[in-house]
C-alpha cells in the first residue's frame, strides 16, 4: 500500500508496518485493526491472528503480537480482538494443557479434568480409588 503525498508531483509514500493502504488515493493508510496485523510496509491488507491467538491493539506489526488463548481454553476463530471474544472456555469434560490451541482435548480413560464437571480445565487427573471413567 502506497498513498498519493503530492498531487503536483505525484509522490507516493508507502505505508509503514502496522498499517495498509487498499487503493492507492489521497487518504493516508489505515492502522491494522484489532485481531489483525501487518508485518511489511506497503502492505495492501492485514493478516488476521490465528485461530487460539488474539491481539488487542491496533497498528501491530509482527505476528508475535498475537497472544495466546489461555491453558483452560481455545479459540476456533481468526481474528480475535479480545480475550472474550476470540477464547472460549474448555466444556465439561475437555481440558486444554497449553495455551494457543484451537479445540479442548478429551482425557484418556482413567482420568478426568482437574475442573471434574466445571468448564475451563487445564488438565487431567487419575480417577480417586474406586472410581472409573471410560471416556
Amino acid at each position: 500500500g502506497h498513498y498519493l503525498a503530492d498531487v503536483a508531483t505525484k509522490l507516493q509514500r508507502e505505508c509503514p508496518t502496522g498499517y495498509y493502504k487498499e487503493e492507492l488515493n489521497f487518504k493516508e493508510c489505515e492502522s491494522c485493526p484489532a485481531g489483525k496485523y501487518s508485518s511489511n510496509s506497503k502492505s495492501t491488507f492485514c493478516t488476521l491472528c490465528a485461530a487460539g491467538k488474539y491481539v488487542t491493539t491496533s497498528g501491530s506489526t509482527n505476528v508475535s503480537a498475537c497472544i495466546n488463548c489461555d491453558k483452560g481454553m481455545y479459540g476456533e476463530v481468526a481474528g480475535g480482538s479480545s480475550l472474550a471474544t476470540a477464547c472460549i472456555k474448555c466444556k465439561v469434560g475437555k481440558h486444554s494443557s497449553t495455551t494457543g490451541r484451537t479445540h479442548g482435548s478429551e482425557c484418556a480413560a482413567g482420568s478426568i479434568t482437574d475442573t471434574g464437571t466445571s468448564v475451563g480445565a487445564k488438565a487431567c487427573t487419575p480417577c480417586v480409588a474406586g472410581k472409573y471413567s471410560t471416556a
